[in-house]
């Protein structure tokens, strides 16, 4: 006879020595001559087997190409992935984690595939996992800003100095190993404003190949003109018989041409071709210095007075004899009623200087006294005398002439007028301007010694800034006496 027989496990999962239950057993005659039927056979009988795991087999995961980002995360697409060997219907669920090899820029690049699985039935599988696939990571764009142009002076180059503290690298990483240099150039080496500065740019570091980079071509700035001076040049005396010289002046700025002119060429003219310097006459003149401003230089100036004496007949530098010659001496006393009057003269420092009487080479001087409530207007010109002469006071020629204000202060002293007879001591502040001289009384006692005494008062202030600053005197020009300020009526 024949058998059928109708079983089941006690659950469809994987495992050892599971039970197995005979559901039926069905009888078929026997070929021998054996009758089914003559037999009966209960089922519900047991017995043991074991399920074993499932292979499955995982594929058709692949990796996303990417922007390089700087790490090496993977995407992965699963839509197309495979299990081959999952019994339909069972509940299996995977996840999945790509790694680049490393974060540089590359084509076919390997990903290592992390996977882990889930659902009811994954544990009745054996899994093969897809261990990894490939992909590319591209250049990430990086554009550069933010670069300025320092303004400069007029230099003779086209050299740019370019400030990076502003500079901006749009889409760098954080992280990254990058750095730039730069170097401007300007588009020619003439003075402008806001021209056209060419940058160009190199890069380095370890992260340099990820990036795809826009440079920042160019920017603006300024180059200004360039300011010379000149130096060189001082004030001089010579000899009317002194041959001629020439001037060497020289430009702070090597190639610039210095031309010269003198203010009085009657005293001495300057050759524009060689500088030499011509003495024609006794006296003074400026020698000036000049540096014409072109397109991209401002023009410069220098000047100094040059004074022409008489060679004498002892040995003495040409200083010394215009000193001399602008002076005569000052050891005399001046007699006005019962009084007799003994000039000299103090240092800004108090101390003594000399006594007496200066003389000077003959010329003349505006007076301007300043007076309460009154506009200054010329009063008189005072003429200086050579010889023994006393100097005097003259009407102006013209009293409506209008007063003409004194430069900037060149020196300052204090000088004094003492009448012995009454123990009286007259004391006066001098300012040496550009132009002339300000006689500033002291105090009441001076001021009123001044209105009455004007020539008397200059004639001392004369003497002072002869051989106190060296000027002769006759280059003073204006004397103003100040009864007006503050410093007068105390």
């Amino acid at each position: 006879m024949g058998q059928s027989v109708s079983s089941t496990f006690n659950n469809k999962n994987v495992g050892a020595g599971k039970t197995v239950t005979v559901n039926s057993i069905t009888l078929s005659d026997g070929s021998n001559g054996g009758v089914a039927s003559n037999y009966t056979i209960s089922a519900g009988q047991t017995t043991t087997a074991n399920i074993t795991g499932k292979a499955l087999s995982v594929s058709g995961i692949t990796a996303s190409n990417k922007t390089y980002d700087g790490n090496t995360n993977a995407p992965l697409d699963i839509s197309s992935i495979s299990y081959s060997g999952l019994v339909s219907g069972d509940d299996i669920g995977g996840s999945f984690s790509g790694t680049f090899e490393n974060k540089n820029i590359g084509t076919g690049k390997t990903v290592t595939i992390s996977s882990s699985y889930s659902g009811v039935d994954s544990g009745n599988y054996s899994f093969t996992d897809q261990a990894s696939t490939t992909a590319n990571i591209t250049a990430r764009s990086m554009t550069v800003s933010g670069l300025t142009a320092s303004n400069k002076t007029y230099d003779a180059t086209t050299s740019a100095s370019l400030d990076t503290s502003n500079v901006s690298y749009a889409g760098l990483v954080s992280g990254d190993s990058f750095s730039g240099s730069y170097t401007g150039t300007f588009n020619n080496a003439n003075v402008g404003n806001s021209k056209l500065v060419t940058i160009s740019s190199s890069y380095s570091g370890d992260d340099l190949n990820n990036y795809t980079i826009t440079d920042q071509t160019a920017t603006g700035g300024s180059i200004t003109k360039a300011s010379p001076s000149i130096s060189g040049l001082s004030a001089q005396s010579k000899f009317l018989d002194d041959a001629n010289y020439t001037l060497t002046g020289s430009s702070s700025i090597s190639g610039l041409t210095i031309s010269y002119s003198s203010s009085d060429t009657n005293i001495a003219n300057v050759d524009s071709s060689s500088s030499e310097v011509t003495i024609n006459a006794l006296g003074s003149t400026t020698i000036s210095a000049n540096i014409s401003g072109t397109t991209n230089y401002n023009s410069a100036s220098s000047s100094y007075i040059l004074t022409i004496v008489l060679r004498p007949t002892t040995s003495s530098t040409p200083s010394q004899t215009a000193t001399a010659t602008a002076t005569r001496s000052m050891n005399y006393n001046t007699s006005s009623g019962r009084n007799t009057v003994n000039r000299s003269n103090t240092s800004k420092l108090g101390s003594s200087i000399s006594s007496g009487k200066i003389g000077i080479i003959s010329s003349k001087a505006k007076v301007i006294i300043l007076r309460p409530n009154s506009t200054p207007k010329t009063e008189g010109i005072y003429e200086f005398q050579v010889a023994d002469k006393e100097s005097t006071l003259n009407p102006p020629e013209d009293a409506s002439e209008d007063f003409q204000r004194l430069g900037k202060i060149i020196g300052v002293t204090e000088y004094l007028i003492e009448i012995s007879s009454l123990n009286v001591i007259y004391n006066y502040e001098l300012e040496i301007r550009n132009g002339g001289i300000l006689i500033k009384p002291k105090n009441s006692e001076s001021f009123d010694y001044a209105e009455l005494n004007k020539t008397t008062v200059i004639d001392k202030a004369i003497g002072v800034v002869q051989e106190d600053f060296g000027i002769p005197s006759f280059q003073i020009k204006t004397i103003v006496i100040d009864l007006l300020t503050s410093i007068a009526q105390n």
